[in-house]
């Protein structure tokens, strides 16, 4: 079984793929390039280089993936105000 994990470099990502590990599933994580693999430690989690707003890269990531766990998160507010935005047009909710 093969999992890909997004957010990978974060608290519950990092903690989820040692998880998957643990269990015996090879580990994929999509990682931008201004991500840090620290909290990866020496977990054999294979990174894939890629985006979430990158169509093309997470095309590739998840490419072969049975499981795709999705916990990256946004931390900056002007993004979160910039997606809340991007939603609203491209799916008709209201703006937040």
């Amino acid at each position: 079984m093969k999992a890909l994990v997004t957010g990978a470099s974060g608290f519950v990502g990092s903690t989820l793929c040692e998880e998957l590990l643990r269990r015996g599933i090879e580990t994929r994580a999509l990682m931008r390039k201004t991500s840090s693999s620290a909290n990866l430690g020496a977990a054999q989690v294979q990174p894939v280089p890629g985006d979430l707003r990158d169509p093309a890269s997470l095309e590739a990531a998840v490419a072969g993936a049975d499981l795709i766990f999705h916990v990256a998160g946004v931390a900056a507010a002007a993004v979160v105000a910039a997606a809340a935005s991007l939603a609203a047009d491209s799916m008709a909710m209201p703006r937040w």
